[in-house]
């Protein structure tokens, strides 16, 4: 009996499943199919939508921006610059998620609270920097309680699923 193993190319996220299925092709017995027997050994999960979003991906644009409050910022301060910065992805099309929060533990460098955002397209991002609400944010709601800051913007692929793009807010 011959073996006929199947191989496909997947990404490298996609999971590995244990075999759940073998069946046997080929005829018995008659001189011409008794020796061309094969076994056909296929996977699956059964959760065929998540297979079909982990070979669809889809491009973005991620921009982080790193903050350095002034040490006297009072907690209203802090969460009126944070509050103010959040809500400013209702002005921005092209924006698919916003997070943001006080840096956990010792941060390097003095950076105190980060804001990450994630764009369709780098030219949705290149809107970011121009829009006139955001600007107004960074000037009377951000820059008067940081002394400094730094942007990093990069291009990255997402799964092409609603949960993993538009995850505004978490």
């Amino acid at each position: 009996m011959g073996v006929l193993l199947l191989s496909l190319t997947m990404p490298r996220s996609f999971p590995i499943y244990p075999v759940i299925s073998s069946t046997v092709y080929g005829g018995h017995g008659n001189g011409i199919m008794g020796r061309n027997r094969f076994t056909v050994i296929s996977c699956a999960n059964g959760n065929r939508q998540r297979e079909r979003n982990l070979l669809r991906r889809r491009e973005v644009v991620e921009h982080i921006c790193l903050l350095k409050a002034n040490k006297n910022i009072s907690e209203d301060e802090e969460k009126e610059m944070l509050d103010y910065l959040y809500t400013s992805q209702y002005q921005m099309r092209g924006m698919v998620a916003i997070s943001l929060g006080q840096i956990s533990g010792e941060a390097k460098e003095d950076y105190t609270h980060a804001v990450f955002m994630r764009f369709g397209s780098k030219e949705d991002l290149a809107k970011l920097y121009e829009n006139p609400p955001y600007l107004q944010v960074m000037k009377k709601h951000v820059l008067p309680y940081c002394h400094g800051l730094m942007n990093v913007d990069y291009e990255s692929e997402v799964e092409d699923d609603i949960l993993h793009i538009f995850r505004k807010g978490e």
